[in-house]
């Protein structure tokens, strides 16, 4: 189903309707549906800024690295579960592809800055054939603060990918964003040997 959205100039585009409220408030392009459809973007920044930063220590635990024992500090699976009980990511995955799940965000989360695209969670369920490097890894948009990054990384075993090319096993995602802005941090078993 198909609605038009109608532009402040009094032309229109075409976009596909979700059915969610933003769509509904946005088919009749009423000044007070564009002021309660702003209203609900801002209160929901608003709760995603105050969950953040809970949110944001619990994935830098699951990518950190415990240098006495060599793991990382707390299993990835602690803050994938928190993501999906905040409703930043679903229960199951969007995307499996060999060891690894990919789980695109629904709601706006960030990580040193950047913006974050996708949540990688590697593990063996069952064996599908060689080289399982358990760990997490994130797919960052935007500008965020790079030396912070790049410190993180070589203080936990971390790999960062700038640019990153997700064209490969993420093409599946649609993420809706230019391929040149993207940046993957890695915290699996095999980058703590690199």
């Amino acid at each position: 189903m198909n609605s038009t959205l109608r532009t402040p100039g009094g032309g229109s585009r075409r976009a596909a309707a979700r059915g969610d409220a933003g769509q509904m408030i946005l088919k009749g392009s009423s000044i007070r549906g564009i002021l309660l459809w702003c209203a609900l973007l801002a209160a929901a920044d608003f709760e995603a800024m105050a969950a953040q930063p809970d949110l944001e220590e619990k994935l830098l635990l699951s990518l950190a690295l415990d240098k006495q024992t060599g793991e990382r500090v707390v299993p990835s699976a602690n803050a994938v579960k928190a993501y999906i009980a905040g409703g930043y990511v679903s229960r199951k995955p969007d995307l499996r592809f060999d060891y690894t799940d990919y789980r695109k965000l629904r709601k706006p989360a960030w990580l040193f800055g950047y913006s974050i695209l996708v949540i990688e969670e590697e593990y063996m369920a069952e064996y599908v054939g060689c080289c399982v490097s358990p760990g997490l890894g994130v797919v960052l948009f935007g500008k965020g603060d790079s030396d912070k990054l790049a410190a993180f990384a070589r203080a936990n075993g971390c790999s960062v990918e700038h640019p990153a090319d997700v064209s490969g096993e993420l093409a599946d995602l649609n993420l809706g964003v230019p391929s040149s802005g993207l940046t993957r941090l890695s915290c699996r078993d095999r980058d703590v040997t690199r």
